[in-house]
């Protein structure tokens, strides 16, 4: 079984792999995130300069996830840390724990860290399409949803056509104007009207594709999605009534209903230590994730 797996930098593993830089500090809970803050700050460091060290390319395929030696130069054969880590990455993360737990299905991970919800939407539906043309059949399709408060430009000059990340993110003035100004006009309320918009789209390509709707988990943003969505469906009914029949449609092409919001957060609120540095999932929620998601396909 071929299963196909788009997200942000959950689904994409970040810092699954940072055990292998000095002073790594282990999975924490929250607790000691805020007691260890210094030593995060000091690691982060470490984490930044091993970012432009250099690793011999063919070891990334062939380290099995042990120590990397790293290089303070490029020499014959080695590429940039920073180049492939989200490779390293992601042969720890949930989608290639899911080989371990069936061997039956193959993975593929798509994500990429930071991107938005119309990012992740819109690059699935093209490799979807893409896999079709080529006659290569994926069988179910797994979206981990991200923050609603993230946005995108679309240029020729960037990797897939588009530039997304979170708001703050955005470098360039423009576009730094720009999303200051989105956040100001949109309320909690507006970004999720666009975000129910976005996942609705994928509801018959993934019917079309793979027979099957898709597999929708959250990391955390369930916490968010559900009392702003009772929110909407108060102020619709009261203050826009005619227009509560079209809600009721985006609730139900988004598959709402069908939504595993918080999937990620719940499993880590059963493990003692489930967060990396950076509040990122460890590789044992990681790997529980796997588990659980296996019923779910």
């Amino acid at each position: 079984m071929l299963v196909y797996c788009n997200g942000d930098s959950f689904t994409a593993g970040e810092s699954l792999y940072d055990y292998v830089l000095p002073k790594y500090l282990g999975p924490m809970n929250k607790k000691e995130i805020s007691t260890y803050s210094k030593n995060i700050k000091h690691f982060q460091k470490v984490k930044d300069t091993y970012d432009c060290k250099y690793v011999d390319y063919n070891s990334i395929k062939t380290i099995n996830n042990t120590n990397l030696e790293f290089f303070d130069d490029n020499r014959f054969g080695t590429v940039q840390y920073c180049s492939v880590r989200n490779i390293l990455e992601k042969q720890l993360a949930y989608p290639a724990q899911l080989e371990k737990v069936d061997k039956s299905i193959n993975a593929i991970n798509a994500a990429i860290a930071g991107a938005s919800i119309t990012g992740i939407v819109y690059r699935t539906i093209i490799d979807l399409l893409e896999f079709k043309a080529e006659g290569r059949k994926i069988h179910r399709v797994v979206i981990q949803l991200t923050s609603a408060s993230r946005g995108e430009f679309f240029s020729p000059n960037e990797k897939n056509l588009i530039m997304d990340r979170p708001f703050s993110y955005f470098n360039d003035s423009n576009h730094q104007r720009i999303s200051k100004l989105v956040t100001i006009t949109h309320t909690e309320e507006d970004f999720m009207v666009k975000y129910l918009y976005t996942v609705s789209l994928l509801k018959e390509v993934c019917l079309s594709i793979t027979g099957k709707m898709p597999v929708i988990i959250d990391s955390f943003n369930g916490t968010y999605f559900d009392p702003v969505v009772k929110r909407l469906d108060n102020t619709i009914k009261n203050d826009n009534p005619s227009e509560y029949n079209q809600f009721e449609k985006i609730l139900e092409h988004s598959m709402y209903n069908i939504w595993n919001n918080n999937f990620m957060k719940n499993i880590a609120d059963t493990v003692k230590r489930p967060l990396e540095h950076d509040e990122h999932y460890a590789l044992t929620v990681h790997k529980k994730a796997a588990a659980e998601l296996v019923e779910l396909l």
